[in-house]
């Protein structure tokens, strides 16, 4: 009866550590190879919209004119990078994105209302996971950019009846944090800041932009 108890209570011990010694081989993700991460999310934009030229001809003296306004509201944007690993937990890719930018009013400069834009940006992108068994990341990415804008002008004579909405262009720096909630599904938020010029015009936008994420790596 003794020996019966005995082989039951190794049977019994046995079984139980199954559990635990699997979930212990159990290896984590492996954070290397081949990596892309396609993403879309919403956020909010600020920035400075300046246009310098000549006053309009017909209201002597010409001469110089600068124009400001604030460009602000909710923006749309989506992103798709691609690369690969180039250390356990860091990876290296190849990042596009376009971005919609309305604006929560319409926006004056001079007699031109700006209604919003687009942006479409391309550049470099490091992705790093400091614990590789967890799936927190931290993300930093240059990017050259160009943005384009609308909007509608009152055909009204004046002397800051000069701006024309020309494409700019420049350099952008997006960094932020994500976490992974699945093998392939995950959310980052991310604050950029540009610098974008043209040939009258300059534009000088700061945003944060909250993404969800289809992630392999």
């Amino acid at each position: 009866m003794k020996r019966s108890f005995a082989v039951l209570c190794a049977l019994g011990l046995g079984c139980a550590g199954r559990p635990a010694r699997a979930l212990e081989a159990r290896p984590g993700p492996d954070r290397s190879g081949l990596y892309f991460r396609a993403r879309a999310g919403v956020g909010y934009t600020s920035g400075r919209y300046e246009f310098t030229g000549l006053s309009a001809t017909g209201f002597p003296p010409e001469h110089e004119l600068t124009l400001a306004t604030t460009l602000h509201g909710p923006e749309v944007g989506v992103h798709v990078a691609g690369g690969f690993g180039v250390l356990r937990g860091v990876a290296l890719a190849l990042e596009g994105g376009l971005i919609a930018f309305p604006v929560f009013a319409k926006n004056r400069v001079g007699q031109t209302s700006i209604s919003g834009g687009f942006l479409a940006e391309l550049g470099p992108l490091v992705d790093v996971y400091p614990w590789l068994d967890e799936a927190s990341h931290l993300e930093l990415g240059v990017t050259y950019a160009r943005a384009s804008f609308f909007g509608s002008t009152n055909d009204l004579g004046s002397a800051d009846n000069i701006v024309e909405l020309e494409p700019v262009s420049g350099v952008m720096i997006r960094g932020g944090a994500g976490y992974d909630f699945s093998a392939s599904f995950g959310l980052t938020v991310r604050g950029s800041f540009g610098f974008f010029s043209g040939e009258h015009s300059e534009y000088k936008p700061g945003a944060v932009l909250v993404e969800a994420a289809y992630v392999a790596f």
